[in-house]
This record gives C-alpha cells, structure tokens and sequence, in this order.
C-alpha cells in the first residue's frame, strides 16, 4: 500500500535527521564519555564541534565533565579546599574556627575542607608536593605564570595514578599551535619553553613523559586550552585552572552563544540560555560579548588560535549589532551609525604616519602628576613610621598632599578635554596608510555619508580619553577616576550610539569606582542603568545571559550596602525622607534578588550553587 504523503515527508524527516546524527567512527570514543542529548560531529578539515540530538528548552543541562586535572590559584590556596574548590565549614564552638583538615607531609601543605577530600587528592599530591616549592621558583625566575606549571605537575601526576597514560592520550587530541607571528607571544612561549626545561629536570623520573621535547607539547596545549573555574558563591572570581578536553575540542566559541558555561566545585556545565533545535550546533562564548567585533576576535584568536567564525562576526557590518558597539552617531539621522568595518579603526591605530601630539603631552601630563604625588606621600610615610616628623604632622602633610593631588588632576582633567568641541568633532588633518582622504563611511538607514579618516581619528581620541581615568584607578584615586568618566559619559553620549562599547564601558568602570568609595547609592542608580542597556541591547540575543543574572544579585548587594550604610546614621533614622528612602530600597533589593533567581532557576535549576546562593539572600530578608 502507497503511504500517504504525510507519511512520506515524515519518512523523509527522520531519515534527514539520522544522517545528521550518524557519529563518525573516529568520534565514537568521544561519543561515548557524552550524554544522549549532544551528537559529536567534525568537519573535512577535522573541526570539531557538537550538535543537539534533540529539541532542548532553555536550562538543559547538555554535558558535564569532571576535571582531568586541576590546580586552585596560588593566591586562593588558603581560602578554599585546595582539592573540591570549597568553602571551609564552620565549627559550632564560639569562636565558629574552620574545619580544617592537612595533608601529609613536611612540606608544601594542602588545605582541605573535609576527610572524603584529603583521601581523594592524597596519592596525586604526595607526588608532587616534595617539590612544588621548587615550581614556584622556576616560574619567579622565569617571569612565567605559576599556576600554570602548577597545573602541568598536576597533570603528569594524574596521569601517573590512572597508570594507563590516559590522561596524556586526552591531551594529545588537542590541536597543537605555538604563534610564530606576534613578537609579544613568541616572547612568552620562550618563557615557557624555559620553564619547562627547568621543570623536567627537577621532575622524578616516575613523573616524566618520554621526552623533554614531549613535556613542551603538553604544557603549550595546556597553556592554550584550560578553562578557569570560578568559586561555587556568586561573585565569580576564577579561583583555579583546570583541563576540560571534551569541552575544549567540540563546544565552539559564538559571539551569539545558545549556551552557556559555568562550574561546580571543579566539574564543568554547560546549560542551554536559548531554546535548540534538533541539529543545531552548541557554542559557548569564551570572551565578554560587548566589544568590538576585532577586539572579541583577537581575543579568541589567543586563546582558540583561529578567527571567530560565527554569525555576528560572518554578518555585514551594515546589519550587523557590531555597528552601534563600535561605530559613530549619524549625523542626519541620529538614530543609526556610521558602521565603522570590523578592524578599520584598529588598522588605523596601527598604520597613522603622523596624528597630533596633544594627546600624548595630556597623558603624560597626568601620569607624571599623579606619579609626584604618590611619590610625595610615600615619602612622608616613609618618613613618619622612622620617626623623623612627628606622626601629627605626617597626618596633616599627607592630608594636604592628598588634597593637592584631587586638585591637580581635576586641573589635568580640564586640560585634557580642552580644545574639545562640544558641539562639534573637530577636524584633523591626517595620513593613513590604505585610507583615501576621501573615503568615506556611509548610515545604513538614510546613507548619509562622513569621511572615514575623520570617524577614525575621533574614535581615537575616544579611546585616548580612557587612559587617564584607568590611570588613576590604578592609583587608588577613585573619586578623580569618576569624574573623570562621567566627563567622558556626558561628552560622548551625543556622538555614539546608546548601545556603544565605549559608554558601556565607561559605566562599568565608573560603577567600580562607586564600589571602591562605598557609594552606595550612586551604585544603584549605576547598576540600573547598565541592566537597561544591557537588556535593551541586541549584543544579549536572549534574557538568560549569565551577565544579566549577575547584575541583578548585584544590584540587590548594593541596595543591602546602602541599608547597612543607613542604619549606622543616626541623624537621618528618625527622619520621613529616611524611611522613604528605606522602603525604596528594600522594595528595589527585593525585585532585584528576585529577578536573578527567576533567571538562575530557569538555566541552572532550583538547586545549583548558584541558585541556592540569591535563595538564601532572599530567606534572609
């Protein structure tokens, strides 16, 4: 009997779909450490990469994989279990002392949170813990980073227990690489190469790979592709380096990702943030996605070794959301941008013969105040803690200098933007390399035309404009960085586009200027402008982006600070504005609060560190 054409289309379907999800042979021991729900895939040239086996709703947990090895940061040793990434519990006693539990041994002690933890790390770190003081040294000396040697110790010690060279056979997979074009990462894989001549010669023979030659091979590979858990609270610091071979070799990077990536204790996850269909790929972003399309691209580029290919970087630049992230106002219409093309403005930073040096003489300006003054009050302090001027007066000197310093960099602000037009950009006379003089960018929507080297040299100054602020957060002058910024903000806000990378920026930083001086209130009102940006922006193609969730604990963090704040006043807690203003807030943390955990149950679950971490905020209100 013939099938009716539904039938057939049905036939037609499920056979597309099985040839979409046949595995290659080559991938099958792969496929095998996966869960049903993703089809392992690579293409002619041996690209590797994932797809859905099914349709997924957003908060799919679509794979998980425990460490292969993994180190806790040199800095974070002390603070959490240097073998599951957790916090110490408390005792009951009075004096609520940590519960804290030694390995053994002389040297190098591991903190760990619990007996069960110490026993899983034990025949791995009596390996290497009789000479992991010497891997911090060959990593002082050679100006290379520690926890990444650390790391590669740790491997060759994993690699040992399993005593079946699968740990190394994983790594092998990885794709090689090593830069033979940038100056400064060649300079840095020297370091490294010297590093692990160093490293190998030290290294027990029970712990050594084949050859010196071999060891290199790893520790570039490890280098290139470890991923940085976070701790299981909700600021996300990245507390260790760990390697995550499944991970790194199929779930390719997007700047528009339908997934996303984060940890518990040293496992990695990965939860769907948009809803997938059958055959669908699944990528992560491994990079902040409010950039510039040439700054995320570099970015991948040092850490995958080849330029992002996904649809917003592939998209016309005239479509493309990248456009108002990085492009100048229109003129005429005010509504779209002039697109500057995806790496122009960085061509024309690397390729201008000859700019006006004003820019320079006002950085350098600022630098040299704020370095005299910094030097000044270190040499009084110098001078007090050995007694030679009495500690009041010492007080009452850097007290001034502090003052001067505001002063003069308030006076070096002004200088710097003097000469600015406020109403207009000012025209300057350039010679750029490959650009025409009257080469032109033109709006996508009423195609309004203005000359490329013109947009380029503002948005130089633009992001010349940012360095005397970083200068002085660098310095601990957070209330001068702040003006600094909000100078920035008020001038540039009627030449970018609400969506600019370059506001946003400037936001942000200025949001952490607010944090460092404890204004409170300043945040609030900061960090709610950011999450309307964020969330009015096409950068964020769905609403349980992991930025957007963080923002939101934060915000209600900021409303607790500004409580507490107000509690210890004791003149305004009696007064009507004073209890107006403590409903307000009490109101915004809750919403905030709430607003994360609707988010984080929906992409983690109810009961992920995450999750549980805003819930238990919320009981404590």
């Amino acid at each position: 009997m013939q099938a009716s054409l539904g039938e057939s289309v049905s036939m037609l379907s499920n056979l597309k779909i099985n040839d979409i999800l046949k595995v290659d042979p080559q991938l099958q021991k792969f496929q095998k450490q996966v869960s049903l729900k993703i089809t392992l895939k690579q293409t002619d040239d041996n690209k590797k990469y994932a797809i859905s086996s099914l349709n997924l709703p957003v908060g799919t947990c679509v794979h998980e994989e425990k460490a292969l090895a993994s180190i806790l940061k040199y800095d974070y040793l002390k603070d959490l279990c240097n073998h599951c990434f957790g916090y110490f519990e408390r005792n009951k006693n009075p004096l609520k002392m940590p519960n804290i539990y030694l390995s053994d041994g002389e040297e190098n002690k591991a903190l760990y949170c619990s007996n069960k933890c110490r026993d899983e790390a034990k025949s791995t770190y009596n390996l290497i813990s009789p000479f992991l003081h010497n891997v911090s040294k060959i990593a002082k000396d050679n100006g290379f980073e520690v926890d990444v040697l650390r790391l590669i110790v740790f491997i060759l010690a994993q690699n040992k227990v399993c005593n079946d060279n699968c740990v190394l056979d994983l790594i092998s997979e990885l794709p090689a690489y090593e830069e033979k074009d940038v100056e400064e990462v060649i300079q840095w894989y020297k370091k490294l190469e010297r590093s692990v001549n160093e490293l190998y010669a030290i290294l027990p023979e029970e712990l050594k790979p084949v050859s010196q030659e071999k060891l290199y091979e790893i520790a570039c590979k490890v280098c290139n592709y470890s991923l940085s858990p976070c701790d299981q609270g909700h600021t996300n610091p990245e507390v260790g380096l760990a390697l995550y071979p499944i991970t790194s070799l199929f779930f390719r990077q997007s700047c528009d990702p339908n997934c996303t990536i984060t940890y518990e204790g040293t496992n990695v996850q990965i939860f769907t943030i948009k809803p997938v269909k059958v055959g669908e790929e699944l990528c992560v972003s491994y990079v902040d996605l409010y950039q510039a399309r040439y700054e995320r691209g570099q970015e991948i580029y040092m850490k995958k070794h080849e330029w992002c290919q996904c649809s917003r970087c592939t998209e016309d630049i005239n479509q493309s959301v990248d456009r108002f992230v990085c492009g100048l106002l229109c003129d005429e219409c005010k509504k779209d941008v002039y697109p500057v093309d995806s790496n122009g403005y960085y061509e024309y930073q690397s390729k201008v013969a000859s700019i006006k040096e004003k820019t320079e003489k006002r950085r350098e300006k600022i630098r040299e105040l704020v370095k005299q003054e910094f030097e000044k009050i270190a040499a009084e302090r110098e001078a007090a803690a050995n007694g030679e001027i009495p500690a009041q007066q010492a007080e009452q000197t850097q007290a001034q200098s502090t003052e001067n310093t505001i002063d003069q960099a308030k006076q070096a602000t002004r200088m710097f933007f003097k000469g600015d037009d406020e109403n207009i950009i000012e025209k300057e006379t350039l010679k750029i390399i490959g650009i025409n003089e009257n080469d032109v960018y033109t709006c996508p929507s009423c195609k309004h035309e203005r000359n490329k080297a013109e947009i380029l040299s503002f948005l130089q100054r633009v992001s010349d404009h940012f360095i005397a602020p970083i200068t002085f957060l660098q310095n601990g002058q957070y209330g001068n960085a702040a003006e600094f910024f909000n100078r920035i903000l008020d001038r540039y806000s009627k030449f970018l586009h609400p969506q600019s990378y370059y506001l946003m920026n400037a936001r942000v930083q200025l949001l952490n200027c607010y944090i460092y001086e404890q204004k409170w209130d300043d945040c609030i009102q900061l960090a709610k402008t950011i999450i309307e940006a964020k969330e009015k922006s096409d950068v964020y193609t769905t609403k349980y982006s992991p930025e957007i969730m963080d923002l939101y604990e934060n915000l209600g963090d900021y409303c607790t600070q500004s409580l507490e704040a107000k509690k210890s006043d004791i003149l305004n807690t009696s007064s009507s504005n004073s209890d107006i203003r403590k409903k307000y807030l009490i109101k915004e943390r809750s919403k905030a609060y709430e607003s994360c955990l609707e988010l984080r149950s929906a992409v983690y679950g109810k009961d992920h560190p995450k999750t549980l971490a805003v819930q238990r905020k919320i009981d404590a209100l």
